[in-house]
């Protein structure tokens, strides 16, 4: 990304700066000559006219999606000229763009907007985005070139994060309550250049990756054959990398909702490594454990005319913090009446589940659920990761006292316990004895406070991904039927219960430090 940043003619002399001149390219130029040099973020350049009279400073951002570096847009300039594979959903939905930031992403959308939808309504918020945009249906306000800080501002105050002053709360509040406005007349679309999402990820705010995303995510489509040629095919073929059950259903229900919602038809093929349940590459390990998300069967859809495969394009798991439609489908994980008709076990599963559920449960008794996250989760895990969040999810000594006070309580005759770490495991058999339920499942102990950081992925590994997939979800069924859940942090194992159980839990409540 490249951004116009506020800067002096002194502040580019002292830092012997390059100088480009200004014209349509400038953009384009100015990322060729980064890429060419291999230059470092930060790095800024003195954008000057015919005259050599400084116009603006421009800064080189690399694009972070989650703290990681990402080169998903960097063709963007060339991909723009491709009508044929825009993407205008989310454009569509406004009537009206505020750019915060003057960005080569902004410029971009905004160019967009002027040839392919020309009745939209384009304000900048910052005088300099006219130099791009002379003679065109562009409004550039001079006064609000600070609009960008505000709603920094904003955002920190929405998170209960920053130490503002005063006056830069009441501006926080002013931008709060403008935002709240905008979002209920629905057709006010905000995007700045800042690379953190906005915290409500409904919002009517996005960053100017968001928007580009959404225009550029189908790179290319492939036809294979002629079958299916009255529909539009996504074939999700993307690795899951290390991810547990419970994160790939949920991004593979984003997906479903993203593009069933859009008139595209999803095919789950899940059969590249690295995958942790796969057995052997070519398999398709979603069909290991849930049935076809649509009709077009893997075969089918390598056949058909009109296919847009995930792998190919800017499509992957994980990326709702870039992607706005996967993002904004991810709030709507709690849609549990739609979520057990996409994400539905299959048979060859439910009769190993059938097998390894508690008999206790199946009899109806009533059960004390709980999902004890330990292993990468526990504190001092989240301290050599600086996870600060994590070193507020409660630990063992403390869910178990509250276990035992609920337990007698509401006159449980049973607690079931879902964990992967051994020594918690233990510990609740220490304490309930004959009356704890669990299933055989691999467990393991690590020593976080002395030894190396690792990943409860690390520490499973299996010997067969198949079996240690379907004890997974043996353990998230058993929670289903019992009368209640408690659990120390929100886990895949626990948002999977919650969803797949019929009717609600008597209690269903995450158990917090005192």
């Amino acid at each position: 990304m490249l951004k116009i940043i506020n800067g002096s003619r002194k502040d580019v002399e002292i830092r012997k700066l390059q100088s480009f001149v200004f014209d349509d390219s400038l953009f384009p130029r100015i990322q060729e000559y980064v890429q060419k040099n291999k230059l470092k973020e930060g790095v800024c350049f003195s954008v000057v006219d015919k005259t050599g009279k400084q116009l603006f400073l421009v800064a080189y951002l690399e694009d972070l999606i989650a703290g990681i570096k990402r080169k998903d847009l960097s063709d963007y300039y060339d991909r723009c000229k491709n009508r044929e594979n825009l993407d205008f959903t989310l454009l569509d939905q406004y009537q009206s763009f505020f750019f915060l930031n003057v960005d080569d992403y902004s410029v971009a959308i905004a160019k967009l907007l002027l040839e392919h939808r020309p009745d939209k309504k384009i304000i900048f918020g910052d005088a300099r985005a006219g130099y791009f945009f002379k003679g065109r249906k562009v409004k550039c306000v001079n006064r609000l070139y600070n609009a960008g800080r505000h709603m920094e501002l904003t955002e920190e105050w929405m998170r209960g994060t920053g130490n503002a002053a005063f006056l830069d709360r009441i501006r926080a509040f002013i931008g709060w309550k403008i935002l709240g406005i905008l979002k209920k007349r629905g057709n006010c679309c905000v995007v700045k250049a800042d690379r953190r999402n906005h915290p409500d990820g409904d919002s009517v705010v996005f960053n100017s990756q968001n928007v580009l995303y959404s225009l550029l995510w189908k790179k290319q489509e492939r036809s294979f054959g002629d079958r299916n040629a009255d529909k539009n095919i996504v074939v999700l073929d993307y690795s899951c990398d290390n991810e547990g059950l419970g994160s790939i259903a949920k991004c593979a229900f984003a997906h479903f909702m993203w593009m069933t919602r859009s008139g595209y038809v999803p095919v789950m093929n899940l059969s590249k490594y690295p995958n942790q349940y796969l057995t052997a590459e070519g398999e398709n390990m979603w069909e290991y454990f849930f049935e076809p998300v649509s009709p077009v069967s893997v075969e089918d859809a390598y056949q058909s005319r009109h296919v847009i495969v995930a792998s190919e394009n800017e499509i992957s798991w994980c990326d709702f913090h870039i992607n706005p439609f996967q993002r904004a489908y991810m709030k709507a994980f709690g849609n549990r009446e739609e979520f057990r008709q996409v994400i539905r076990i299959n048979g060859e599963t439910r009769e190993y589940i059938d097998k390894k559920i508690p008999e206790e449960i199946r009899k109806g008794r009533r059960v004390l659920g709980v999902v004890a996250r330990g292993t990468d989760f526990r504190n001092a895990a989240a301290v050599k990761t600086n996870k600060s969040w994590r070193e507020n999810v409660v630990e063992i000594d403390r869910l178990i006292e509250v276990c035992r006070s609920y337990k007698k309580k509401y006159n449980y005759d049973y607690v079931y316990v879902a964990t992967e770490d051994q020594e918690y495991f233990d510990k609740f058999k220490e304490c309930f004895g004959e009356r704890l339920l669990s299933i055989s499942q691999k467990r393991v102990t690590y020593d976080y406070e002395n030894r190396d950081f690792k990943s409860v992925s690390d520490l499973l590994v299996a010997e067969n991904g198949k079996t240690m997939g379907r004890d997974y979800l043996s353990g998230v069924w058993s929670l289903t039927e019992c009368t209640a859940l408690l659990y120390n942090v929100e886990c895949g194992a626990v948002r999977l219960a919650r969803l797949w159980k019929q009717g609600e839990y008597e209690l269903f409540q995450c158990i917090s430090p005192k």
